[in-house]
């Protein structure tokens, strides 16, 4: 085997579809489903690994229209069973589950940070409502205390909410787990 799929192999996602082609995954939408990479990205992948002969493309008439199905080559067969061999299946299947949890435990602090954010904005917005009422000349003053209680229960509350949120995420994220 040459450079050329040497060369190909190095590629970002190009182990990952030979993995999916090898395993059955045989349509765009398959592979597209399973690896990491963009469509765009699967695209170029699948486009040069029919260039270079290790994988066939196939168009087969559906109801629908026609469907294009990969299979592994000769070569493409063989680059399936060293990566079979190295155990560097096990290693994709590993680096997927680390990325998708990277992604959703990302997605999850963006939510956190946010909410943070639009609860710190409330808070200073309460501390104004008081500032604007203590400064009507039609309403009593507010006591100190009161405006301490106040703010410290409306700051439990938030806290409550932001840390409520957490929970509800973690109940969440360990019931999508089983």
């Amino acid at each position: 085997m040459g450079t050329e799929i040497s060369d190909f192999l190095q590629k970002k996602g190009t182990v990952e579809v030979i993995v999916e082609i090898g395993r059955g995954s045989s349509t765009f939408q398959d592979i597209e489903e399973v690896v990491l990479i963009s469509s765009s990205t699967v695209s170029n992948r699948l486009s040069r690994g029919v260039e270079i002969d290790l994988f066939t493309l196939t168009e087969l008439p559906t109801e629908y229209g026609t469907e294009k199905r990969y299979t592994l080559t000769d070569d493409g067969t063989r680059v399936f069973a060293w990566i079979q061999k190295i155990e560097m299946y096990s290693t994709i299947r590993k680096l997927q589950r680390v990325t998708r949890q990277y992604e959703n435990d990302l997605k999850r602090l963006v939510d956190l940070t946010s909410r943070d954010k639009e609860l710190i904005n409330e808070r200073i917005s309460s501390e104004e409502r008081f500032k604007e009422l203590d400064e009507r000349d039609d309403l009593p003053p507010i006591s100190g205390e009161i405006k301490d209680l106040t703010a410290a229960s409306e700051m439990e509350r938030l806290e409550d909410d932001l840390v409520g949120k957490t929970d509800e995420s973690e109940d969440d994220d360990a019931e999508s787990n089983q």
